[in-house]
């Protein structure tokens, strides 16, 4: 599969987008979804962390370890420090786009 999205063009015209299946897997609703710059508007502040992959290595054998690309963790954070939203992502614009309120939590009013 290919990490970003492939553009299909004829005739010098963008005709399509290719993306992998898996990047939608796992994302909020349009209504669940919470925008960063609201949040930033409203006072949270926002956290964003990487952890950065590792290259494939081969043995002897074979391979001996997959190759994990990097991750990204965004967390919105009140200013009381409780949570109201996080998401990952491999991307920082993907992952800002996933942001939404903690798993398991439901959210009777907006966070700001």
């Amino acid at each position: 599969m290919f990490d970003s999205a492939q553009l299909l063009t004829r005739h010098r015209r963008q005709v399509a987008a290719l993306i992998n299946p898996l990047d939608l897997l796992g994302r909020p609703e349009p209504a669940e979804r919470l925008a960063a710059e609201d949040l930033l508007r409203a006072g949270h502040r926002l956290e964003i962390t990487v952890e950065l992959g590792r290259p494939g290595r081969a043995g002897e054998y074979g391979v001996v370890e997959e190759p994990v690309g990097e991750r990204f963790q965004v967390t919105a954070i009140d200013h009381r420090g409780r949570t109201v939203a996080e998401a990952d992502g491999a991307s920082i614009a993907e992952t800002l786009l996933r942001l939404a309120p903690p798993a398991g939590e439901y959210v009777t009013e907006a966070p700001f």
